[in-house]
């Protein structure tokens, strides 16, 4: 009977490890969406277009523009709308 109990609690350990460990990779892939960047360039024109969410801060926007200003022509587009002729 014993071996039984220490089978059943090992599985339950187990399966609750499984879901909290599905849970924490959801949650924190949704954090990581929130503040991404969308940049696409135009190698013909020279214009990287930069496309913050809208939880994006101004600071990650700024990094983003310093590091490829040099580079590219930087344009930042809102979330709402398509870049086109890409």
């Amino acid at each position: 009977m014993e071996a039984a109990q220490v089978l059943s609690t090992t599985l339950i350990i187990a399966t609750s490890v499984l879901l909290l460990f599905i849970f924490l990779k959801d949650v924190l892939s949704g954090i990581k969406k929130r503040d991404s960047i969308g940049m696409a360039i135009d190698t013909t024109k020279g214009i990287m277009f930069v496309v913050p969410s809208k939880k994006t801060s101004d600071e990650r926007v700024k990094e983003i523009v310093d590091k490829y200003s040099s580079d590219y022509d930087i344009k930042i587009v809102d979330h709402k709308d398509r870049v086109g002729g890409l």
